[in-house]
């Protein structure tokens, strides 16, 4: 412990701080002050922001964040944003300091809303030494801001004692919590499942809040997106979480996760074969049979209107056009409105078969072939890829896999949203997309997968390529060690590994990637009932004709 000198006379403020600092410190630990001239009379680092400031702190204390932080500024908002701002050096489980005059609620408010609950506030002009009790309702949403004095600045070193007293509450029941979920099938939604499962990771939290007796929000990721949710939240779960994770605190590993890669080649498939190959048998046998019926009401027609003296002309060639633009030709002795019901049937098949090749068929037109000799993450780095992550937690992640722990800044590509990714994949061909195997099951079927891929992702399931599933915490947030406690012990009894095993789902076996889904009739029900109708429409409207002579 750091020793100063002490005066039996009333104490000076820095004298004060000198001693109150050498109370709750250890030699070692790092101290931080905002105020360029103090004359206190320990070690510290002063936090300017400033560029050069902040690169000596770096390289001084990269190691260490501050144990004691001493705040004589009375714009506390401003000063623990910035803080906030160099994340890897805020701890708000270390010990505060404010000094300043006639501190308010709003002030005590905005420092419980960052979780600092160690926080001392001294006086300039009385010399009083106040802090706050958060919790005395024993509810985490019921925050106590209100000032109480606890001693004043004195020569007595008893007057010291207890600045800094037990605030956390052992007993959180009945207080009300927020998690927030990233859908991420069978992890936290999983509709398809027996017996309605909510999902593995929900029903992890749901049974342990239900044994802490704590009340839980589960709250979707759109909603704070969107802003149909604006309170705080407490905890984030599941896949591809959404915020900075050098933010949060991590929660012990739960769920273990294979990561895989895949990676296409400069090749795509011909286009007519790819469009012949991903048709089912029952929409060809459907496509085929709609084109019979259509041929059919056509030769009928046709055999129609040569018995009433048509001569034909509505599949004659030279006479198709004019019929088709003027409506009438003076040869033609008999022209029926069925023929022009007919042509816009067609014409209004060919605008659905437009439209459905360009929202259903246009994506399968770049199909992707995985590429063959890149079957690790060293083949990447050779081959100086691409390497796509959705998160910069796992970004960081693949820095330290064999093979990429030196590979340059500049060769990953931002993969915050899946689909710009995909389509980069789509035209570049040159980027290896890193997900979890559970994922890239469960790509959209636009990308048709070929046995390379299948081969490939056999090839990857290694163990270095495992990522841990955490929960994260907003830093300093007075439930995380319970949490932990009681996640660790859900996971040494072995109740985490059977829940996953009452799931039974595909994804989690070691089955093969499957092809893309084949496009059945259903895909095709828009264009075909077109056709079906137009048809049939042309051929009543005809018979009705021919019956009456309508000439």
């Amino acid at each position: 412990m750091m020793k100063f000198p002490t005066t039996a006379a009333s104490l000076t403020l820095t004298q004060c701080i000198n001693l109150i600092v050498q109370k709750y410190t250890s030699s070692g630990d790092v101290i931080s002050v905002t105020s360029e001239k103090n004359g206190y009379d320990f070690p510290s680092v002063r936090m300017d922001y400033s560029e050069n400031s902040l690169i000596e702190f770096l390289l001084d204390y990269c190691d260490a964040t501050p144990k004691f932080y001493i705040f004589d500024e009375m714009n506390i908002e401003q000063t623990l944003e910035q803080l906030v701002f160099y994340r890897n050096y805020f701890n708000p489980r270390s010990r505060y300091l404010f000094i300043g005059t006639n501190f308010s609620t709003d002030q005590v408010e905005i420092v419980a809303f960052r979780n600092i609950y160690n926080a001392i506030f001294i006086d300039e002009i009385s010399s009083e030494i106040l802090t706050y009790f958060p919790f005395k309702e024993k509810k985490l949403r019921k925050i106590d801001n209100s000032l109480q004095v606890v001693g004043k600045c004195r020569s007595d070193n008893a007057s010291l004692e207890n600045f800094f007293p037990q605030k956390m509450i052992v007993d959180f029941k009945k207080s009300e919590i927020f998690i927030v979920f990233n859908n991420a099938f069978i992890y936290t939604e999983c509709n398809t499942c027996s017996h309605n499962k909510s999902g593995i990771e929900i029903e992890i939290f749901q049974l342990l809040t239900k044994h802490l007796h704590i009340k839980t929000n589960f709250i979707p990721v759109e909603k704070v997106l969107k802003k149909q949710f604006t309170g705080t939240f407490d905890i984030e779960i599941g896949a591809l979480l959404m915020y900075p994770h050098s933010t949060c605190e991590q929660s012990v590993g739960y769920l273990t996760e294979n990561m895989g890669f895949f990676v296409p080649a400069t090749q795509r498939y011909s286009k007519w074969r790819l469009i012949l190959s991903v048709f089912s048998i029952e929409s060809w046998c459907a496509f085929i049979l709609s084109l019979v019926i259509l041929a059919l009401i056509w030769a009928f027609i046709y055999l129609t209107l040569q018995k009433t003296n048509g001569e034909g002309l509505f599949l004659s060639t030279k006479n198709f056009i004019i019929v088709f633009f003027e409506g009438r030709n003076k040869r033609c002795r008999i022209c029926f409105w069925s023929q022009e019901c007919l042509y816009f049937s067609v014409i209004f098949l060919s605008f659905a078969m437009y439209s459905f090749f360009n929202t259903r068929l246009t994506f399968l037109l770049y199909g992707i072939v995985f590429g063959k000799g890149i079957e690790s993450p060293k083949d990447i780095a050779a081959n100086e890829l691409l390497i796509g992550s959705p998160t910069p937690t796992l970004e960081s992640f693949l820095r330290r896999i064999p093979g990429l722990e030196t590979y340059p800044e500049k060769f990953y590509y931002p993969c915050s949203d899946l689909e710009p990714c995909l389509n980069f994949l789509r035209h570049e061909k040159n980027l290896a997309l890193f997900y979890p195997v559970r994922l890239i099951r469960n790509l959209p079927t636009e990308f048709h997968i070929s046995e390379e891929g299948i081969i490939l992702m056999r090839q990857l399931k290694e163990t270095y390529l495992t990522l841990h599933t955490v929960a994260y915490f907003q830093k300093g947030h007075p439930l995380f060690h319970l949490f932990n406690k009681h996640l660790r012990y859900l996971i040494e009894s072995g109740i985490v590994a059977k829940i996953v095993e009452e799931y039974n789902s595909p994804l989690l076996e070691e089955s093969e990637l499957e092809l893309t889904q084949k496009l059945n009739y259903q895909h095709m029900l828009a264009p075909l009932c077109l056709l079906i109708v137009g048809s049939c429409s042309s051929l009543i409207i005809f018979l009705l004709e021919v019956k009456t002579r309508i000439v």
